[in-house]
């Protein structure tokens, strides 16, 4: 295709490592295209392919750990690429497999801690491959089960602190085991459960901020439950709820700032509920909607750069809201559009490396605009395409000012 960091803000595509967000497209053929942004606009860009049976299946990870992002590419019929990116060239190319019966879950780990994406791959048995990589092929690799009824739900967190992915194992009766892991040895294991009518959800948060996942588990009733963990067992757990109609949207998300993770609820009635966090402690409580039409996308944006998560809103006309939050509370609001076949694609990446969040729209027509935000204020505005054949791909591997309805201190709704 031709073309005539302070903050909260993240950077998921960054192929020269100058801290600003790139785009990447693909064609109908499959052929690739990234751009190398620079705020609204592109400074180069450069195709790749088509290749047959191939396509990008991340482009968000640092194989060699030069703080660009390398291509993660991945076959039809189960193979593997990893291309280690300098810019817009591939600076090395090795392609692994295809191996029978195993394919590639994803490199969202760093098992011993050295800053380089790491590969798990898994076979239709069960077993769980982990690959440590330098740059496009591994060091070293080892291979753990198959475990009856087991498989790993996350391999991105680390449970001990210790820089070190661990791994998050969930069993089909609903059981759960935590490995902490030192490259490729777990540490230690430790099983909890299964427990009669809870499942565990994820491990995003760290709720009292000591830079330890944390787990959230989910009742059949609605009630939450919240372990703070160290290691692979629970220091403290407390349980929320279960209240009519809420369930936790976002259990990731720091809105005061404090280095703790908050909780985001939502309501089957389109309320929005923000609870800031310490450790197992509600610190404040603030109900918002519902507001007619409306509907709360995500909390992944920081549009002011001030270290707090904002909320972003869509409306049924296509109308979009964002909310800078200060804690519980919105301190202002603006509204955009709605403007005829466009939405927000991506509201979470920072293109122009000012620590803020942008916002990525993409038009019904395969048309995208890229805004460079700083707060609630566009500072630039860009419109790319639309070209034949060609859609803006995802960029992560891989979510009118309103009245506002506060509820008691309690929790209780």
């Amino acid at each position: 295709m031709t073309h005539t960091n302070t903050g909260n803000a993240a950077v998921f595509n960054d192929f020269n490592g100058d801290g600003k967000a790139d785009l990447r497209w693909v064609k109908n053929n499959g052929e690739v295209s990234l751009w190398l942004m620079n705020g609204a606009n592109p400074t180069a860009t450069a195709n790749f392919g088509p290749f047959n049976g191939w396509s990008v299946k991340d482009s968000s990870q640092d194989f060699n750990g030069d703080g660009k992002t390398d291509l993660l590419w991945s076959n039809a019929n189960g193979a593997v690429s990893v291309w280690t990116m300098n810019g817009m060239n591939a600076t090395s190319i090795a392609d692994q497999g295809p191996y029978a019966g195993w394919k590639l879950v994803d490199a969202v780990g760093d098992y011993n801690g050295d800053g380089k994406a790491d590969l798990r791959w898994v076979k239709d048995n069960g077993e769980v491959s982990l690959w440590l990589m330098n740059g496009a092929n591994p060091l070293a690799t080892a291979n753990f089960g198959p475990f009856n009824g087991w498989s790993v739900k996350d391999g991105s967190r680390d449970f001990n602190g210790d820089g070190k992915t661990d791994l998050l194992w969930t069993n089909t009766n609903g059981g759960v085991s935590v490995w902490t892991m030192d490259g490729l040895n777990a540490t230690a294991i430790t099983d909890k459960g299964p427990y009669a009518g809870w499942q565990l959800v994820d491990a995003a948060g760290d709720y009292n901020g000591d830079g330890k996942a944390d787990l959230r588990w989910v009742k059949d009733s609605g009630e939450v439950s919240l372990w703070l963990m160290n290691g692979t067992v629970p220091t403290a757990t407390a349980n929320f709820g279960p209240f009519n109609g809420w369930s936790v949207k976002d259990g990731s998300q720091d809105f005061n700032g404090d280095g703790k993770t908050d909780l985001l609820w939502t309501n089957t009635n389109g309320g929005v509920s923000v609870w800031t966090m310490d450790g197992l402690n509600a610190t404040s409580i603030a109900d918002h909607g519902p507001h007619a039409g409306w509907k709360l996308v995500d909390a992944a944006g920081d549009y002011n750069g001030d270290g707090k998560a904002d909320l972003r809103w869509v409306k049924d006309s296509g109308e979009v809201s964002l909310w800078l939050m200060n804690g519980t509370n919105p301190i202002a609001t603006a509204n955009f559009g709605p403007f005829n076949g466009w939405s927000v694609k991506d509201g979470s990446q920072d293109l122009n490396g000012d620590g803020k969040t942008d916002l990525l729209w993409s038009n019904a027509n395969g048309e995208a605009s890229v805004w460079t935000m700083d707060g609630l204020n566009a500072t630039s505005i860009a419109d790319h395409g639309p070209y034949a054949g060609w859609k803006l791909d995802d960029l992560q591997p891989a979510t009118a000012t309103v009245s506002l309805v506060g509820i008691q201190d309690s929790g209780s709704y």
